[in-house]
This record gives C-alpha cells, structure tokens and sequence, in this order.
C-alpha cells in the first residue's frame, strides 16, 4: 500500500472537516417588499450562515443580516 502525497492528506482533512460541519450550515433567503408608483416591488437576496447552538440560533455576516428588511 502507497503512502498518501501531501495533496491527498489535505484533501482528506478538508473533506472530513467539510462532513463534520455540513449539517450546521444553512442558506438564508431574504425577500423584502417595496412600493413604487403604485407597483409593488420585491427583492430577493441570499446569503449564507452556520448553526451555532443546539436551540437553533445561528451566526452569519453582518452584510447578510443586513439585507433584511428592518
């Protein structure tokens, strides 16, 4: 049996620590409403964030909690 090149160990790490957080990560959407004219607008952002306790609160950049309407 061959021992496994740099590359290959790397590339087992990622992965394994890629499987390890995967089920904490989540995708937010955002859909904000505007009216213009007497037309309604709706935007639509996504971003992403991770899960960060049991109870379901999460964490994510402040340019993507930002995109929600206030």
């Amino acid at each position: 049996m061959r021992a496994r090149t740099a590359n290959e160990q790397l590339h087992a790490a990622v992965d394994a620590a890629v499987a390890e957080v995967r089920p904490a990560l989540v995708r937010i959407q955002v859909i904000s409403t505007d009216y213009q004219d007497g037309a309604e607008l709706k935007r639509q952002a996504v971003g992403s964030g991770a899960i960060i306790t049991r109870d379901g609160y999460l964490i994510t950049n402040h340019h993507v909690a930002d995109m929600a309407p206030g």
